[in-house]
């Protein structure tokens, strides 16, 4: 009956998914088992965050398919908040490297097209809105009108972010 199913659903916890496919990696068994987990607190955070998993298992199972590992700049006006980011997401994610500033203008200059190490440059940008000397929306826009090529993934931060500031956000591709 459809009230049995309702309680064998609650009651009752998933099945491991290597038990009906023992091929399946282990890091993607225990992602599947999180994101059906009874207890919502016990799921992924956000798709962002099953996004970097994923990942995350791709590349452990490709067994470096990169030469270098994926690099983030934390721009971030106080530095202490990047280098909790830098430790947060280095322990998360050991094949990341996070380089961090107080300094919006070393974004640029580390994607600069006469930087001679090409393996330097950042793949994905994290920026503050809110820092005293930039705005962070200027620095996000400046990032974006760099050469395909060139452009990181921009990821605009904020403790404050008004609602005007998440439309022009948006807009811009951020």
């Amino acid at each position: 009956t459809m009230g049995r199913l309702m309680l064998k659903h609650i009651s009752t916890p998933p099945p491991d998914i290597r038990s009906r496919r023992p091929e399946i990696p282990i890091e993607l068994a225990f992602l599947v088992a999180g994101l059906m987990a009874k207890d919502p607190a016990s799921r992924p955070p956000s798709a962002e965050a099953v996004l970097w998993q994923l990942k995350n298992i791709r590349d452990i199972q490709t067994a470096s398919s990169r030469a270098t590992p994926m690099t983030i700049l934390a721009v971030d006006d106080e530095q202490h908040v990047g280098h909790a980011l830098k430790r947060s997401l280095e322990s998360a994610f050991p094949k990341l490297h996070v380089d961090t500033t107080t300094n919006p203008a070393d974004a640029m200059t580390s994607l600069d097209p006469m930087h001679t190490d090409r393996s330097k440059h950042p793949d994905v940008v994290l920026v503050d809105l809110n820092m005293p000397a930039h705005n962070g929306i200027e620095v996000c826009m400046n990032l974006l009108s760099l050469p395909k090529a060139q452009r990181p993934i921009v990821v605009a931060m904020s403790a404050e972010a008004q609602k005007r500031d998440i439309e022009v956000l948006q807009a811009i591709g951020v």
